[in-house]
């Protein structure tokens, strides 16, 4: 962390990222075979791939797109005091592939 009084974005970046239950978020993807189509063959994301778009998601919102920003169940939200990273597996268009019976 910075050694500064004051917390970057950088430095919530850091913490988010080293305290995010990605093994959870891994595991009901796994699961559910929560499947991502950015590649040819559409497949369960590797721990990498959901840490480098948690990453990438929050780098957006730092640097100045709107908030919140989402993709793959991943959304940052930025307040005022600082960066916010969920999971979030029924939002937005999500839960319009839910079949009733």
């Amino acid at each position: 962390m910075n050694t500064s009084q004051q917390v970057t974005d950088e430095d919530r970046i850091d913490l988010i990222m080293k305290e995010f239950p990605f093994e959870k978020v891994h595991a009901y993807m796994t699961l559910t075979q929560w499947k991502w189509a950015d590649t040819p063959e559409p497949s369960v994301p590797d721990m990498i791939r959901l840490i480098s778009t948690a990453r990438m998601l929050l780098y957006q919102v730092i640097e100045g797109k709107k908030s919140p920003v989402g993709t793959g169940g991943f959304y940052v939200y930025r307040f005022e005091f600082g960066l916010k990273l969920t999971f979030e597996p029924f939002k937005a268009e999500d839960y319009r592939t839910i079949k009733y019976i």
